[in-house]
């Protein structure tokens, strides 16, 4: 098979990729984290589709009908499904008794290693990023046993957001090109070809390898700014790395 077809057919699988599923977290219980909208829907399925149209990452719902025949107060401005960015973890604890309220979630709030702290992007995801210096290899085993991969980071949302979070060293990110089909690709087997977004430093790539997110110093006549862009190191460099916590639930 030709790397064309072959490229073809990986980039028709993102667009049939089946959505994470949420799942029922913890009953009486209300998620205070941001709400990025809400709405009075019919059930819970309902809800979970709402919540995928707004691309977030957990919800708060209750049923009208089961609270209709209880004695529980409804507060008028509060609607009963209403949906989060940023899910509960060990790290991020905002839940509240709410007898109404049943929490749902893309994560269960497994626990992570002591050292790790999680970033949550709203509406993207859930991202652990590293300070131990690792090759490529070993960043990606890492990742594996905190149920996550290296992030992907081909769109300018994720891109910028987790350069946010970049200390002075160049840092491991889910992208590289050191397989036999010659392909820049993600963790997820994705090829950079399937998407539009780059964010490669002047000059780069250089070479086959493995790529680090880095931050670039741009100066204008008014301002200077950081940047973050991609620069393509050799795959054994020991480097800080950025990996992504995959949904739990599939």
């Amino acid at each position: 098979m030709s790397i064309q077809i072959l490229t073809i057919n990986r980039c028709s699988k993102i667009t049939r990729k089946a959505a994470p599923k949420f799942k029922l977290i913890r009953r009486n219980s209300r998620s205070t984290e941001f709400i990025l909208s809400q709405k009075l829907l019919s059930n819970v399925e309902q809800c979970q589709e709402f919540a995928r149209a707004k691309s977030a990452l957990a919800f708060n719902f209750y049923s009208l009908e089961i609270l209709m025949n209880s004695n529980i107060k409804i507060d008028e401005d509060q609607h009963n499904c209403q949906v989060i960015g940023c899910p509960e973890t060990h790290m991020r604890n905002s839940l509240v008794n709410d007898e109404k309220f049943s929490y749902y979630s893309l994560y269960s709030r497994h626990k992570m290693r002591v050292n790790d702290t999680i970033k949550c992007i709203p509406r993207v995801g859930l991202f652990v990023i590293s300070k131990e210096f690792k090759n490529y290899t070993n960043a990606q085993a890492e990742c594996i046993k905190i149920h996550g991969k290296m992030a992907h980071i081909i769109s300018a949302e994720r891109n910028n957001e987790l350069g946010n979070h970049l200390g002075d060293k160049p840092t491991y990110v889910g992208l590289s090109n050191r397989d036999k089909d010659h392909l820049w690709k993600n963790e997820f087997d994705e090829p950079l070809s399937c998407f539009n977004y780059r964010a490669w430093a002047i000059g780069e790539p250089t070479s086959r390898g493995c790529v680090t997110l880095t931050k670039s110093l741009i100066n204008s006549s008014t301002s200077s700014v950081f940047f973050s862009v991609w620069k393509v190191v050799s795959c054994s460099k020991l480097l800080p790395f950025i990996c992504e916590i995959l949904p739990s639930f599939n």
